[in-house]
């Protein structure tokens, strides 16, 4: 579920993936780059993640609001998961 849902974001780009991790980088229209590291806590039944800007100090909310769209996506394909 976890690549489907980033399949929904035409600006990701998984760049290395692990049977229970993703590096993946999302890149803006304006060309900066976010990474968001994805580790899959089976036991826990739960997906952590790190999300970072890979230039400059400050990106005006855009990973916060990324992961957030990227939780309401997720639900929306688990919907009816076990």
């Amino acid at each position: 579920m976890l690549q489907t849902t980033l399949a929904t974001f035409p600006e990701a780009q998984v760049v290395r993936s692990e049977p229970l991790a993703l590096e993946v980088i999302f890149t803006t229209p304006i060309g900066f780059r976010d990474q968001v590291d994805f580790r899959i806590d089976a036991q826990a039944q739960r997906i952590d993640f790190r999300s970072r800007s890979l230039f400059g100090l400050f990106d005006w909310g855009k990973n916060r609001s990324r992961m957030q769209e990227f939780a309401t996506r997720f639900e929306r394909h688990c919907t009816g998961c076990t």
